[in-house]
């Protein structure tokens, strides 16, 4: 059983398996959550949240407290934190332990940069079984237009009660890749797993093929790497 916890301002129907034999669970891009643009090297703690958002309607207060730097150069941050989203596709940095509200435009659009990391929100918690994993993949639409994920494979564990966000990479030299709110970007699938018992060796049995590296298998004459 795999159990999800819609988190606020997820408006999205929960994911499921799109056809009878489909392996993986479709999840969606959550953009009413906060992003987090990922600065090479940068720690999770190190990322910039922010909410896609546009001009807002005259009068409006926008997103608020925060110190941290704009993603682009024409963020415009003033008191009281309160974001509002009206047309898509621009960026407001803002707190996101803090409170914040929006008003969800028509379309909510997110811009990845080429070479640009972001952690996209899929607006979900996850509980299920001991000794089972759920581990994401790009969706094949979603690869072949450039983008994957940074971390390759994205692992939940157990345990983890935080909130679920796919690590995207945009891998394209010139081109950005723009996701909408709700569009599928990953697949989870759900396995069961076992833990190894580590223990120390002095020594480990001999095998025919030994010590023969990548394309050795049933190849003698190959080298080790």
């Amino acid at each position: 059983m795999l159990n999800l916890e819609q988190l606020p301002k997820n408006d999205l129907p929960l994911p499921k398996y799109e056809s009878e034999h489909s392996a993986g669970i479709d999840f969606s891009a959550c953009l009413t959550r906060p992003c987090r643009h990922v600065p090479e090297g940068a720690t999770f703690k190190q990322t910039q949240p922010f909410v896609c958002c546009g001009p807002t309607q005259q009068g409006a207060t926008v997103g608020g407290s925060s110190t941290r730097p704009p993603i682009e150069p024409d963020h415009r941050t003033q008191e009281p934190a309160n974001v509002r989203l009206w047309m898509s596709n621009k960026r407001l940095p803002i707190d996101p332990d803090g409170d914040w509200d929006y008003i969800k435009a028509e379309t909510i659009r997110l811009t990845i940069w080429p070479g640009e990391t972001v952690m996209v929100p899929l607006g979900l918690k996850s509980e299920f079984p001991e000794m089972h994993v759920l581990t994401l993949h790009v969706r094949s639409s979603t690869g072949m237009r450039g983008l994957g994920l940074a971390n390759q494979t994205g692992i939940i564990d157990a345990d983890f009660r935080g909130e679920i966000m796919a690590i995207l990479y945009n891998r394209n030299k010139d081109t950005p890749i723009v996701i909408e709110h709700g569009e599928r970007i990953v697949q989870g699938i759900m396995f069961r797993v076992d833990q190894a018992n580590v223990a120390a060796s002095e020594s480990l049995s001999e095998t025919d093929r030994g010590e023969g590296g990548f394309g050795s298998t049933n190849s003698p004459q190959s080298e080790a790497i």
